[in-house]
């Protein structure tokens, strides 16, 4: 538990002109930064991390952490069971100030390919594609289409998800069962 003396605590509302910064609303990580100081917090953070936004929240994540943060989602997506048993991951070329992941995931009918980029130079990118596994009879190439794609945030994850399980779901058939049928037929 972190405390602040009381006389400090007063000092900061009274006399000095600042900001608080809290980090996902967590009262232990709160700090107040002095307006002199926020520049430079701000050329930091803009120099070494990424902001994404993901509805009214901006979330800051470091670069080096995307990595990191793509592994907690493949492992929430395979919850319970470990994503290295559903995951064939493929690198990718990299240009210099970048890095690139592939991963494959597999269901009966169709293959999906995830590709995440994160680029010093923007938000980095996220995007899938999905072809058939099964050709139809007299085909001879594999059908496919772009899934969504967009900034490396969670927000495009979640319209890729979205877009899998729609494209994993079967229409309901528009036969109904007769309610009354002749005892001969039944």
């Amino acid at each position: 538990m972190w405390f602040v003396p009381q006389d400090l605590v007063n000092y900061k509302e009274e006399t000095m002109p600042g900001n608080t910064v809290k980090i996902n609303n967590f009262d232990q990580l709160e700090w107040y930064v002095g307006d002199s100081k926020m520049e430079e917090l701000t050329k930091w953070l803009d120099k070494n991390g990424i902001k994404t936004e993901n509805s009214n929240v901006v979330d800051f994540q470091t670069k080096e952490s995307k990595s990191d943060l793509l592994n907690q989602w493949l492992e929430e997506l395979m919850y319970p069971g470990d994503p290295k048993d559903f995951v064939k991951e493929s690198s990718g070329e990299s240009s210099p100030g970048e890095w690139k992941r592939e991963f494959c995931l597999y269901t009966d009918q169709y293959m999906y390919v995830i590709v995440a980029i994160d680029r010093e130079l923007d938000d980095g990118y996220l995007g899938c594609g999905v072809s058939t596994r099964k050709q139809r009879a007299g085909e001879d190439w594999q059908r496919g289409n772009d899934l969504p794609d967009g900034p490396f945030n969670r927000d495009t994850w979640n319209k890729i998800l979205n877009a899998m399980i729609n494209y994993e779901l079967i229409k309901l058939t528009e036969y109904v069962k007769p309610t009354n049928l002749p005892e001969e037929v039944a």
